[in-house]
C-alpha cells in the first residue's frame, strides 16, 4: 500500500506480498485446523495477528518505529505513502475483531491490488 501510494499506482510487488501472505494464512490455518486447534482460538489468533499488523504499520508511517521508515525523499509522496499506510493500520486494527487477517487482506485489495476502472 505504501509503495502504491508512493508511485501513484498499484504496484506489482504489493500484490505479490499480499498474495503471500494469503498463502500463509492458509497454510497456518490449515495445519492449525489439523492439529485441532478451535476456530474460536484460530479466530482470535487472525484478530491479534491483524491488530498487531496494523500497529506495526502505524508506527513505521509515523516515524516511531527507528531505522524501518519510509525511505521516500519526495514529499508529496512520502505523505501520500503515509495517509494510506495509516488508513490501512486504522482499518487493520478497527476490523481486527471481525475480519481479522482478511480484513487485511480486503483493505490491500480495495486500495491497491483492486483493477482500475476502465475509462
Amino acid at each position: 500500500a505504501v509503495l502504491a501510494a508512493a508511485t501513484g499506482r498499484p504496484h506489482d510487488k504489493v500484490c505479490a506480498m499480499r498474495d503471500a501472505i494469503s498463502e500463509v494464512w492458509e497454510a497456518y490455518s490449515s495445519a492449525v485446523r489439523s492439529a485441532s486447534l478451535s476456530d474460536s482460538a484460530l479466530n482470535l489468533i487472525s484478530s491479534e495477528a491483524a491488530g498487531f499488523a496494523g500497529c506495526e504499520v502505524a508506527r513505521t508511517a509515523l516515524g516511531f518505529a527507528g531505522v524501518r521508515g519510509l525511505a521516500i525523499e519526495n514529499d508529496a509522496q512520502k505523505a501520500a505513502a503515509e495517509a494510506t499506510a495509516l488508513r490501512w493500520a486504522v482499518r487493520c486494527i478497527k476490523e481486527r475483531s471481525s475480519g481479522g487477517i482478511g480484513a487485511a487482506l480486503q483493505a490491500l485489495d480495495e486500495d491497491v491490488c483492486a483493477p482500475s476502472p476502465q475509462s
